[in-house]
Parts: C-alpha cells; structure tokens; sequence
C-alpha cells in the first residue's frame, strides 16, 4: 500500500469546492428544468393517447390503420428487425426471407430504423403489436415534446410553445 506524504495514509484527491459547487449547481439547474417541462411532457403523453384512440386500449391486438398498408409493412420491419439482432449471421439489410435463396438487398427499403431499433430493443421483452404500437405512441409524444422544447427555446413562452406542441403533433399526415 503506497504511504501519503506523511508516511502514514494515501494521498486522496479531492476535488475543488468551487467544481463542487459547479456541478451542484448543473444538477439544480437540470432538475428544476425537469420539474418545470414535466407537466407539458404529460399533456403531450395524455395527447398521443387521444388522438391514437382506440390504439390505447387494443394494444395486444391491433396494428393502426384502416388497411393492411404500411401498418403491415412496418410490422414486418419490427420481426425482421428482432430476427437479425437474435441472430448472428442475420443482417438488417439484407435478407433471404424475400426472393428466396439468393435474398436482398434492403438498402433501399422503407425501415423506419429507429423505430424498429426502439421496437427490438427498448420494447423487445413485448409482443410485435404491442412493441409497434408503443413505439408509434411514443413517437407521437416525443413529436409534441420536441416542437413544444424548441417553441419555448425560442419563445420562453410556455403557453405559446405549448400550443405550438399540440398543432404539430396533432396535425394529420
């Protein structure tokens, strides 16, 4: 065991009391940020749930849409997405599951990447219905978030970067 300057203890760095309260500060700082954005971040929440409705409520059995479109498709992305992270000789971009056996090339294809990557990893202990359709209301929230973050950036208003959140993540596609 190396001695201090002493001989009797080691040498301990200590960091400067005014770094300390530095970083105090930083973390203040970010948890009233946090408390203060927290009740647009539910309303935004509240909001993905609203206009997804019924989505919500049939999350284990449903896929949105009124047709098997790109619902179906985007299904798909989130199996193929799972199978090639379980996988190690399975890749993402390539796949043998279409035009069998030479497969493809699916550089070109619609993936919705992170999504998917979302849907296999953060939601991968759920079903796929139930991961698409979490990642789907989480990306409507994320979007009122976003919109209603930067409004209030630019406008340090928090009612107008508010409304600002909702016509954007309420707006149809």
């Amino acid at each position: 065991m190396r001695s201090g300057r002493d001989g009797t203890e080691p040498d301990l760095v200590t960091l400067p009391s005014t770094l300390d309260s530095a970083v105090r500060s930083k973390v203040e700082r970010v948890w009233n940020a946090v408390r203060f954005h927290a009740p647009a971040v539910g309303l935004f929440a509240l909001l993905a749930v609203v206009i997804t409705w019924p989505l919500a409520a049939r999350l284990r059995n449903a896929i949105p849409g009124t047709a098997l479109d790109d619902n179906a498709v985007f299904f798909w992305n989130f199996w193929l997405f799972r199978r090639a992270l379980a996988s190690p000789t399975e890749d993402f971009l390539q796949t043998a599951v279409l035009f069998h056996p030479e497969g493809v090339n699916l550089g070109l294809h619609a993936h919705m990447l992170l999504n998917a990557l979302a849907g296999a990893t953060l939601f991968g202990w759920a079903t796929l219905p139930v991961a698409l359709n979490l990642t789907l209301l989480c990306s409507a929230a994320l979007n009122g978030i976003a919109v209603y973050l930067l409004a209030f950036r630019l406008t340090a208003h928090r009612l107008a970067a508010m409304a600002a959140g909702i016509f954007f993540a309420s707006a149809p596609l």
